[in-house]
């Protein structure tokens, strides 16, 4: 039994003396300012100079690590999204579950349905059907919207508890300093007679405004190479009245009314 102890000792103290003799060396071969620095080509050796390929990082700007804001009505391509799965599905960490022809039901981080919060302008939704065959995101077009909030995780309670995070998407009326009238209108036309349409106008003056948003998306059942028939098809149509009363800089009264409807065809076995 001596004689394995002993060589471990031997070989414990020439790792040691090893350690020893290349921090020795570094400490006398290294400059003190690493800024101008060079390090020593050993003799008998080359130094060869390279250069890496550029390298392009492209990402959402956040102002915390954990909460993103982006605008939805800033251009967009390839084209707008039709709903809101469809522009959540561009930010990292999305993941979008195809539900027919147009919706989809989101998830974050591979959780979605009742582990995720999603408010819309100040009110909660939990979808229309419990097997999530009409999620939430299916009702909100993006481009009404002022701006997309992404909260991950399970950290903020403000909009109420969830475990992958909250998503809210806020609409605000920018307010009238005189009587006058605003709007826009956009309008899509695609393949296989689809059609998006977003009609926003909006009428006031410096006591209060009154605002009205529709928007409308359709599509036929669109053919594959062989020109068969797929059946993908659907149609919605949302409407949105708003009414505001601004007595003063301070202060807003509004009051929002939203109906929307629409069908979709589903995958046949």
């Amino acid at each position: 039994m001596t004689r394995p102890i002993r060589r471990l000792a031997l070989l414990g103290m020439a790792c040691s003396t090893a350690c020893f003799g290349a921090h020795a060396y570094a400490a006398q071969t290294m400059p003190t300012n690493m800024h101008d620095a060079t390090l020593p080509v050993p003799a008998g050796e080359e130094m060869y100079e390279f250069t890496l390929d550029e390298v392009i990082v492209t990402g959402y700007r956040t102002a915390t690590p954990l909460t993103l804001s982006t605008d939805p009505q800033r251009p967009r391509q390839p084209i707008p999204a039709a709903d809101g799965a469809g522009y959540l599905k561009t930010i990292p960490g999305f993941s979008v579950v195809r539900k027919g022809g147009l919706g989809g039901d989101p998830m974050m981080r591979g959780m979605g349905g009742s582990r995720m919060v999603m408010d819309m302008n100040g009110g909660g939704m939990s979808g229309g059907c419990p097997n999530r065959m009409d999620p939430t995101a299916t009702y909100a077009f993006p481009e009404t919207f002022s701006r997309i909030i992404v909260n991950k995780g399970p950290q903020s309670v403000r909009y109420g508890a969830s475990i992958a995070g909250s998503v809210i998407f806020e609409r605000e009326t920018e307010r009238f300093e005189r009587p006058g009238m605003r709007g826009s209108v956009s309008v899509l036309g695609a393949s296989s007679h689809r059609f998006d349409e977003l009609t926003d106008v909006a009428a006031g003056g410096s006591e209060g405004y009154a605002r009205i948003i529709q928007t409308r998306n359709y599509s036929r059942d669109y053919a594959d190479g062989d020109g068969r028939r797929i059946h993908s098809g659907y149609g919605r149509h949302s409407l949105t009245g708003i009414v505001g009363l601004t007595p003063d800089t301070d202060t807003l009264f509004e009051v929002a009314y939203d109906r929307s409807r629409g069908w979709a065809k589903y995958a046949q076995a």
